[in-house]
């Protein structure tokens, strides 16, 4: 049985398992709750509209694009923020990621530094919750 979508968790929408593996060791000792996905149809039957959290998608997958993943996920949860794997960042890469609207991009190796990325996009969608309120 899956597990609803709470506010504040992460969604690992990453199809290489090594990837999503070591992003999720890294969360999980940071005590994130985890949400993983292969797919865009099933990052799509995971997202509810409100929810506001972080996603974590790769550059590409078998079936959509970080560009596609970033578009779909503001419409249906415009709060939420993507975070962007790009296993050969670039400037050009990272300036296209902040361009189109993503929180940031992130390279392997990976470190704590991706858990601090992922912590100030959950502060953002906080900002974006309180201002929606207010």
């Amino acid at each position: 049985m899956r597990h609803p979508l709470r506010d504040g968790s992460v969604i690992l929408a990453i199809p290489e398992d090594h990837t999503r593996e070591e992003l999720g060791r890294l969360f999980g000792d940071s005590g994130w709750e985890m949400h993983a996905c292969r797919g865009i149809d099933e990052l799509r039957q995971m997202l509810k509209p409100g929810w506001s959290g972080v996603i974590v998608t790769s550059e590409s997958f078998r079936d959509a694009t970080w560009r596609q993943i970033l578009a779909m996920a503001s419409r249906t949860c415009p709060r939420a923020q993507v975070i962007v794997v790009g296993m050969l960042a670039d400037r050009n890469l990272w300036a296209d990621v902040l361009n189109h609207g993503a929180f940031d991009l992130i390279a392997p190796p990976f470190s704590t530094e991706a858990v601090r990325v992922a912590t100030s996009a959950w502060e953002r969608s906080q900002q974006r919750v309180r201002y929606a309120t207010a």
